[in-house]
C-alpha cells in the first residue's frame, strides 16, 4: 500500500482538478489502496476519485467534495465526514466505524455491506441509499398504511440513541409516536413504529452484549 505524504498529494489533486476542467497537464486522480491514514482532506475536490480501498483511518475529510467517488473497500475508522457530500458514492464493503458523519450528504449512495456501528449520523442524508446488508443502521419496510406503503429507517448512534426517521419526519422514539396522531390512522402507525423500534432496541442489545 504505497504511502502519500501531505505534499505529494496536493499535487494529484491539483492535477486531477486540472483534468476535470480540461486543461493542460491534467490528470485524473487514482488514489487506489493508498496509505492516506490522517491526511488532512479537508474541504478537498474527490469527486470521481477512484479510492477504492484506500486507507482513510481518522482522516478529516469534512466538507469534502466526494461525490461519485469510488470508495469500495475503503478504511473510513473514524473519519471525520462531517458535512460531506458523498452523493451517489460506492461504498460498497466500506468500513466506516466510528465515522463522524453528521450532516454528510449521502443520498443515492451504495452502501452495501458498509460498516456504520458506532458512527455518528446526526442530520446525515440517506434518501435513495442502497442500505442492504449493511452494519448500523436497520431498515424496516411496512405497510401498506392509508397514505401508501411507509419505510420506516431506524438507527442507533452513540450521541442520538435511537433515531426514528418515517416520511419527512426525524425523531426520537417518543417523538415519532406523538407524531402518529398526524396521520391518518394514529393507532396503526403507533404500531408500526413501535414494533420497529423493538427490533432495532434488540438488534443494539445484541451488539452491546456481543
Amino acid at each position: 500500500m504505497p504511502t502519500i505524504d501531505q505534499t505529494e498529494l496536493a499535487g494529484i489533486l491539483a492535477a486531477h482538478q486540472k483534468w476535470r476542467n480540461g486543461e493542460p497537464g491534467g490528470e485524473r486522480a487514482d488514489l487506489r489502496d493508498a496509505d492516506l491514514r490522517g491526511a488532512n482532506l479537508r474541504r478537498a475536490n474527490l469527486h470521481g476519485v477512484d479510492l477504492h480501498g484506500v486507507d482513510l483511518y481518522g482522516a478529516d475529510l469534512r466538507r469534502a467534495n466526494l461525490r461519485g467517488a469510488n470508495l469500495r473497500g475503503a478504511n473510513l475508522r473514524r473519519a471525520n465526514l462531517h458535512d460531506a457530500d458523498l452523493h451517489g458514492a460506492d461504498l460498497r464493503d466500506a468500513d466506516l466505524h466510528g465515522a463522524d458523519l453528521r450532516d454528510a450528504d449521502l443520498r443515492g449512495a451504495n452502501l452495501y455491506r458498509a460498516d456504520l456501528r458506532r458512527a455518528t449520523l446526526y442530520r446525515a442524508k440517506f434518501a435513495g441509499c442502497n442500505l442492504d446488508s449493511v452494519s448500523g443502521i436497520v431498515w424496516a419496510a411496512v405497510g401498506p398504511t392509508p397514505e401508501g406503503r411507509t419505510v420506516i429507517a431506524v438507527w442507533h448512534g452513540p450521541e442520538e440513541g435511537i433515531i426514528v426517521h418515517c416520511g419527512c419526519g426525524r425523531n426520537t422514539p417518543a417523538d415519532a409516536l406523538a407524531a402518529c396522531g398526524d396521520t391518518s390512522d394514529p393507532k396503526r402507525c403507533r404500531k408500526l413504529v413501535k414494533r420497529v423500534v423493538k427490533d432495532v432496541t434488540a438488534w443494539v442489545d445484541g451488539l452491546e452484549t456481543a
